[in-house]
């Protein structure tokens, strides 16, 4: 009879895996070497740590009204009210984000009568885009 490559590494396998493992321990792999038991994978990483899962979804309510309308104040104006902004909601900071934000805050103030509700839903709808 002959003895292939692959049919020598299968018995010798076996016999390693009986001579080293006691009798208790053996049942947990099987005849080729691998582990009865799936690998287990647990994240224990501490809630508030470790990366995002995406830029937290930003709704209109969120949005200071207050801090808003300063874009019609002549001492503030539509740059302040970003640099608030983006200081308070990181979805602010993407620059594609940023330059639609800025348009829409100096659109608003060169109208003059944008309500600052529509403006608060208008950026809700642009930071979570």
């Amino acid at each position: 009879m002959k003895i292939t490559k692959t049919y020598l590494r299968k018995m010798i396998k076996e016999e390693i895996l009986k001579e080293v493992l006691p009798p208790h321990l053996q049942k947990h792999f099987r005849k080729d070497g691998s582990s009865v038991y799936g690998p287990e994978i647990k994240d224990v990483t501490p809630a508030g740590y470790g990366p995002d899962d995406g830029a937290a979804q930003v709704s209109a309510s969120d949005i200071d009204v207050e801090d808003l309308a300063l874009i019609y104040d002549d001492e503030f104006g539509p740059d302040y009210v970003f640099g608030i902004l983006a200081g308070e909601f990181p979805a602010f900071n993407d620059d594609a984000v940023a330059q639609r934000v800025l348009g829409l805050l100096k659109d608003a103030a060169r109208q003059g009568d944008v309500p600052v509700n529509y403006l608060a839903r208008r950026l809700a709808k642009l930071a979570n885009r």
